[in-house]
Protein backbone atom coordinates (compact mmCIF):
# COMPACT_ATOMS: atom_id res chain seq x y z
CA UNK A 1 0.00 0.00 0.00
CA UNK A 2 1.50 3.12 -0.89
CA UNK A 3 1.70 5.93 1.51
CA UNK A 4 -0.50 8.87 -0.87
CA UNK A 5 -3.51 5.88 -0.98
CA UNK A 6 -6.69 7.61 -0.29
CA UNK A 7 -8.32 5.37 2.52
CA UNK A 8 -12.05 6.08 3.02
CA UNK A 9 -14.10 4.72 6.02
CA UNK A 10 -17.71 5.01 3.90
CA UNK A 11 -20.53 5.14 6.80
CA UNK A 12 -23.44 4.36 4.97
CA UNK A 13 -26.07 1.39 5.44
CA UNK A 14 -27.68 2.01 1.96
CA UNK A 15 -26.46 -0.78 -0.17
CA UNK A 16 -27.25 0.99 -3.28
CA UNK A 17 -25.43 4.07 -2.48
CA UNK A 18 -22.64 2.02 -1.08
CA UNK A 19 -22.57 0.15 -4.48
CA UNK A 20 -22.73 3.43 -6.35
CA UNK A 21 -19.88 5.20 -4.49
CA UNK A 22 -17.60 2.14 -5.10
CA UNK A 23 -18.26 1.91 -8.87
CA UNK A 24 -17.23 5.66 -9.48
CA UNK A 25 -14.14 5.01 -7.40
CA UNK A 26 -13.26 1.94 -9.44
CA UNK A 27 -13.58 4.28 -12.24
CA UNK A 28 -12.47 7.26 -11.37
CA UNK A 29 -9.81 6.68 -8.44
CA UNK A 30 -8.95 2.75 -8.58
CA UNK A 31 -6.65 3.22 -5.82
CA UNK A 32 -8.39 4.74 -3.24
CA UNK A 33 -9.37 1.65 -0.75
CA UNK A 34 -12.76 2.18 0.71
CA UNK A 35 -13.85 0.74 3.87
CA UNK A 36 -17.73 0.09 4.64
CA UNK A 37 -18.99 0.51 7.91
CA UNK A 38 -23.08 -0.33 7.88
CA UNK A 39 -23.77 1.71 11.19
CA UNK A 40 -21.90 3.75 13.91
CA UNK A 41 -21.39 0.88 16.17
CA UNK A 42 -19.44 -0.58 12.95
CA UNK A 43 -17.95 2.00 12.32
CA UNK A 44 -16.20 2.84 15.88
CA UNK A 45 -15.12 -0.41 15.76
CA UNK A 46 -13.06 -0.22 12.60
CA UNK A 47 -11.67 3.02 13.76
CA UNK A 48 -11.08 1.35 17.09
CA UNK A 49 -9.00 -1.85 15.30
CA UNK A 50 -7.31 0.09 12.98
CA UNK A 51 -4.45 1.49 13.37
CA UNK A 52 -4.38 5.42 13.72
CA UNK A 53 -3.96 7.36 10.80
CA UNK A 54 -5.41 4.33 8.85
CA UNK A 55 -8.34 6.43 7.04
CA UNK A 56 -7.25 9.82 5.75
CA UNK A 57 -11.37 10.68 4.75
CA UNK A 58 -14.34 9.60 6.70
CA UNK A 59 -17.36 9.90 4.98
CA UNK A 60 -20.75 9.31 7.07
CA UNK A 61 -24.36 8.95 6.33
CA UNK A 62 -26.66 11.55 8.70
CA UNK A 63 -29.63 9.01 8.80
CA UNK A 64 -27.96 5.62 10.49
CA UNK A 65 -29.92 2.92 12.72
CA UNK A 66 -29.28 3.51 16.19
CA UNK A 67 -26.73 6.35 16.31
CA UNK A 68 -27.12 9.18 13.78
CA UNK A 69 -24.15 10.41 11.42
CA UNK A 70 -24.30 13.73 13.51
CA UNK A 71 -24.20 12.30 16.69
CA UNK A 72 -21.19 9.97 14.83
CA UNK A 73 -19.45 12.74 13.96
CA UNK A 74 -19.54 14.50 17.35
CA UNK A 75 -18.23 11.86 19.38
CA UNK A 76 -15.04 10.95 16.59
CA UNK A 77 -14.63 14.70 16.69
CA UNK A 78 -13.80 14.44 20.07
CA UNK A 79 -11.18 11.87 19.80
CA UNK A 80 -7.72 13.62 19.59
CA UNK A 81 -6.78 10.96 17.26
CA UNK A 82 -9.32 11.38 14.87
CA UNK A 83 -10.19 15.33 15.47
CA UNK A 84 -7.70 16.62 12.27
CA UNK A 85 -8.79 13.28 10.07
CA UNK A 86 -11.72 15.42 7.44
CA UNK A 87 -15.08 14.06 8.17
CA UNK A 88 -17.58 14.96 5.53
CA UNK A 89 -21.46 14.18 5.73
CA UNK A 90 -23.10 12.58 2.93
CA UNK A 91 -26.47 12.74 3.04
CA UNK A 92 -30.17 13.27 0.91
CA UNK A 93 -30.80 16.29 2.77
CA UNK A 94 -30.63 19.76 2.24
CA UNK A 95 -32.27 21.14 4.81
CA UNK A 96 -31.31 23.79 6.33
CA UNK A 97 -31.47 22.56 10.02
CA UNK A 98 -29.15 19.28 8.97
CA UNK A 99 -26.63 21.70 7.16
CA UNK A 100 -26.88 24.17 10.21
CA UNK A 101 -25.96 21.57 12.87
CA UNK A 102 -23.42 19.27 10.70
CA UNK A 103 -21.49 22.09 9.88
CA UNK A 104 -21.75 22.86 13.81
CA UNK A 105 -21.05 19.81 14.82
CA UNK A 106 -17.40 20.01 13.56
CA UNK A 107 -18.21 18.34 9.70
CA UNK A 108 -15.55 19.56 7.33
CA UNK A 109 -18.16 19.39 4.70
CA UNK A 110 -21.59 18.50 3.48
CA UNK A 111 -22.58 17.06 0.58
CA UNK A 112 -25.43 15.78 -0.94
CA UNK A 113 -26.15 12.37 -2.27
CA UNK A 114 -26.55 12.16 -6.20
CA UNK A 115 -29.52 10.39 -7.80
CA UNK A 116 -27.50 8.81 -11.01
CA UNK A 117 -24.45 7.83 -11.72
CA UNK A 118 -22.95 11.01 -13.48
CA UNK A 119 -24.13 12.67 -9.97
CA UNK A 120 -21.46 9.67 -8.05
CA UNK A 121 -19.27 10.09 -10.41
CA UNK A 122 -18.96 14.09 -10.27
CA UNK A 123 -19.21 13.35 -6.05
CA UNK A 124 -15.80 11.09 -6.54
CA UNK A 125 -14.08 13.66 -9.19
CA UNK A 126 -14.89 16.47 -6.41
CA UNK A 127 -13.62 14.10 -3.55
CA UNK A 128 -10.47 13.04 -5.23
CA UNK A 129 -9.79 17.06 -6.94
CA UNK A 130 -9.99 18.56 -3.31
CA UNK A 131 -8.10 15.47 -1.93
CA UNK A 132 -4.94 15.80 -4.48
CA UNK A 133 -5.34 19.99 -3.86
CA UNK A 134 -6.23 21.13 -7.31
CA UNK A 135 -7.62 23.33 -7.85
CA UNK A 136 -11.88 23.26 -8.97
CA UNK A 137 -11.63 25.16 -12.37
CA UNK A 138 -15.80 25.27 -12.75
CA UNK A 139 -17.21 25.41 -9.33
CA UNK A 140 -20.55 25.00 -11.00
CA UNK A 141 -19.73 21.20 -11.84
CA UNK A 142 -20.16 20.28 -8.05
CA UNK A 143 -23.00 22.79 -7.72
CA UNK A 144 -26.05 20.31 -6.00
CA UNK A 145 -23.37 18.14 -4.63
CA UNK A 146 -21.53 20.53 -2.24
CA UNK A 147 -23.15 22.30 0.47
CA UNK A 148 -21.46 25.59 2.14
CA UNK A 149 -22.12 26.35 5.54
CA UNK A 150 -24.60 28.68 6.29
CA UNK A 151 -23.40 32.30 6.56
CA UNK A 152 -23.68 33.98 10.11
Amino acid sequence: MADDVLRILLVEDNPGDVMSLQRSFRRIAPDAEITVARDAEAAVHELAEAPHGTFGLLLLDINLPRMSGIELLRRLKSESWLSNTPMLLLTTSEAPFDVKTGYASGADGYLVKPFDPQGYDRLVRFLINTWNGDILDDADDYRGIVVAPPAG
